[in-house]
């Protein structure tokens, strides 16, 4: 997806794809956390054997309530790489053209967002899908138009 997106915004340094990639993969990370539970339920798991393994997770425990304490240290782990991976997002923004940064900023943002309200709740993604809110988005959005006239 990074990488997709680096390509029709234009990028200046050939850093950017493998910034764009590591992006990627971050929103990637993002999107297994929160959806965890609704994709066990289709029969999709996203994570290694290993990983559950380092963890003692079965996959029949992503289909729980979540009170799991190693259930959320996996998630926590999850949730570490996504954060080195969304410095490439600040790295990023830099090398793309003038125009699309702000855009992008507004993107790795909410995501980057999304991922620390999960962690808020400290990776209760079971109970409730977290997302954020409209205001919330209009507001990251609002600072992203500010930046694009700044």
């Amino acid at each position: 997806m990074g990488l997709v997106c680096v390509r029709v915004v234009g990028y200046r340094d050939r850093a950017a794809e493998r910034l764009a990639e590591n992006l990627g993969r971050a929103f990637q990370l993002t999107y297994i956390i929160r959806d965890i539970k609704e994709d066990a339920a289709m029969g999709r798991v996203y994570l290694s054997q290993e990983e559950l393994e380092k963890f003692d997770v079965s996959p029949s425990e992503l289909h729980s309530n979540g009170d799991s304490a190693r259930l959320r240290m996996l998630l926590g782990s999850i949730a570490d790489r996504a954060r080195e991976y969304y410095r490439a997002g600040d790295e990023l923004i830099p090398l793309i053209d003038e125009d699309s940064q702000p855009a992008l900023w507004v993107l790795v943002t909410i995501y980057r967002r999304l991922l620390e309200k999960i962690a808020l709740r400290q990776y209760d993604v079971f109970k409730h899908r977290v997302s954020l809110t409209t205001r919330e988005k209009l507001f990251i959005l609002g600072k992203g138009l500010l930046k694009r006239l700044g």
